[in-house]
C-alpha cells in the first residue's frame, strides 16, 4: 500500500493534462521537423518538472526553449522569400505565455511583468532586425561574398562587411 501511494505523490492530474496538451501540439502541428518535436518535448518535460525544479528553473527553461521554437518553426509563405510581418510567421509564439503565466502565478503581478517585458523584448529585437534589414546583410569571408558561394545574382548596391560597399 505505501508503494502505491509513493508513486501518486510524484505525479498529478495536471502532469496529464501538460502531457496531452504537448502529444496534441506534436500531432497537429504544421511544422514536423524534428527539432520542432524535440522542443516540443522539452517544453512539455519542463512544464510537467515545474513543481519539482522550481518556477524559477522552469521559467529559464521555457524562455529558453521558446525562442529556438518560434525561430525553428517559421515556414515560409507560399511564393514567397520572405517571413510575415517583421519576420515572425511561426505560430508557436502563443507558446510564450507560458512563462509569462507561469512567473504571474508565482511571483505576483510584479514577476509577470518582469517575465513580460523580457518576452516582448525579443519581439522588439527581431522588428529592429527586420526593420533594418540586417538580415540583408552580405557578409565577406577571405574577399569572396557569401551570396556568391551560395550561386545566387544580387545587385551591386549591397553592403560587405569587412568589405564596404560592393
Amino acid at each position: 500500500m505505501a508503494k502505491t501511494l509513493a508513486w501518486r505523490r510524484h505525479i498529478h492530474p495536471q502532469d496529464f493534462v501538460w502531457l496531452v496538451l504537448f502529444a496534441a501540439l506534436i500531432a497537429f502541428s504544421p511544422e514536423r521537423s524534428p527539432i520542432v518535436i524535440t522542443l516540443l518535448i522539452a517544453i512539455g518535460a519542463v512544464q510537467v518538472l515545474e513543481p519539482r525544479i522550481g518556477a524559477k528553473t522552469s521559467i529559464v527553461l521555457n524562455l529558453a526553449l521558446c525562442y529556438p521554437l518560434i525561430y525553428f518553426s517559421q515556414p515560409l509563405p507560399v511564393g514567397s522569400d520572405s517571413y510575415g510581418a517583421l519576420g515572425i510567421s511561426s505560430g508557436f509564439w502563443v507558446i510564450l505565455f507560458l512563462p509569462v503565466i507561469s512567473a504571474a502565478t508565482h511571483f505576483g503581478l510584479l514577476g509577470g511583468a518582469i517575465v513580460g517585458l523580457f518576452a516582448l523584448s525579443w519581439f522588439v529585437s527581431t522588428a529592429i532586425y527586420k526593420l533594418r534589414r540586417y538580415d540583408e546583410l552580405e557578409l565577406a569571408a577571405d574577399g569572396v561574398r557569401i551570396d556568391e558561394v551560395a550561386g545566387r545574382k544580387r545587385g551591386s548596391d549591397r553592403l560587405v562587411l569587412g568589405g564596404g560597399i560592393d
